[in-house]
């Protein structure tokens, strides 16, 4: 796993060497940053582009000082954020000035192809298999006519469009009774665990029956598949942060108190948002959580809840590098909120 994949950059220096001329990069994986104003033509081919925890390719103002960047060849797979990104700006008439082609792009965890405020007519990209991807392009700052362009001209494969969760049911779910193992359904009216939410009976009886068999694992789950935090700032009462929140009604995407339950301190498990912000990979970067009510309001740091965004989670709005998950949650006390994470909670694009 690497932390950064192939960069080029344009960089301001006072050390020109015009000797610097055509460069091309072959059979290795590397990071990049070209210093040399000088340069007219950059090639990238034939390298393994792999498990990088942001883009796999990324061109940042380049081709307006260096001439014409060449993507050929290579295989970028399974990055974190988008395949190959680039937020080149060109004149307003350019010619091309990035060509991508012959690539294999496959299996990047928020899209395969991201043009950030490109000069749409600057770019070539052609003859690329482009497949298990979160997206094959990104679709909010392309025109729906640029898209099908480049979908026409490349390979395109089983990419998943974010229309739902990847894995909707997170790591595991249950629809029988943990004693009988009777069939549940869609578990209404069933007696759940209010511990860990991850065992669920159809009547009392076999709830008091397996209650002592289930505590060791109740407590194991507990551990593993949960988090905690505090549920708004700590600063904050509960009632500050009600006439706050409806001060800060959201009524476009459905969010605050309006439209959602208030949760109760100690109360039955309600639906958390959980979502990265834009550019941010770290598994120690916060993630930001709240509920539809807007009642929880808070942050969290958790490897695990971080790793099961990327894996499972849907693009954020503007289909940049922001993913979001839904998750259980109880507010056990006035101080803590424990997320749950064996099972995500269903997808909606409500709120």
């Amino acid at each position: 796993m690497n932390s950064q994949g192939i960069e080029l950059s344009y960089v301001r220096s006072t050390e020109i060497d015009s000797r610097f001329g055509d460069q091309q990069v072959s059979d290795c994986l590397l990071s990049m940053p070209l210093q040399k104003p000088s340069v007219s033509k950059v090639i990238i081919e034939r390298n393994e582009v792999c498990g990088n925890t942001t883009y796999g390719m990324y061109l940042f103002g380049v081709t307006s000082r260096l001439g014409v960047v060449a993507v050929r060849k290579n295989l970028i797979n399974e990055n974190m954020f988008w395949g190959f990104g680039s937020n080149d700006c060109c004149d307003p008439d350019p010619v091309v000035g990035v060509v991508v082609e012959g690539n294999v792009i496959r299996g990047n965890r928020c899209g395969a192809i991201r043009l950030r405020f490109a000069g749409i007519r600057s770019h070539r990209i052609t003859d690329n298999v482009v497949e298990k991807n979160a997206v094959a392009f990104n679709s909010t700052e392309l025109a729906p006519s640029v898209i099908e362009k480049y979908e026409s001209l490349n390979t395109i494969g089983k990419n998943t469009k974010t229309l739902h969760y990847p894995h909707p049911q997170g790591v595991w779910h249950t629809d029988c009774c943990s004693c009988c193992h009777s069939f549940l359904g869609n578990r209404k009216g069933t007696h759940p665990c209010h511990r860990c939410y991850a065992s669920f009976y159809c009547s009392k009886s076999c709830f008091k029956t397996h209650s002592s068999r289930h505590r060791r694992l109740c407590e194991l789950i507990r551990s593993r598949y949960s988090a905690t935090t505090a549920p708004w700032p700590l600063s904050e009462t509960l009632n500050e942060l009600h006439i706050f929140v409806r001060t800060a009604l959201n009524r476009e995407h459905r969010r605050g108190p309006a439209f959602a339950p208030l949760p109760q301190v100690g109360g039955c498990r309600f639906v958390v948002k959980l979502q990265t912000e834009e550019e941010k990979e770290s598994i120690d970067t916060p993630l930001v959580v709240y509920d539809q009510s807007q009642t929880v309001s808070t942050k969290i740091v958790n490897a695990q809840l971080f790793d099961l965004i990327f894996n499972c989670g849907v693009l954020g709005e503007f289909h940049g590098t922001s993913k979001k998950v839904f998750c259980w949650a109880v507010l056990e006390d006035i101080e803590t909120l424990r997320i749950f994470f064996h099972e995500l909670a269903p997808y909606t694009d409500e709120w």
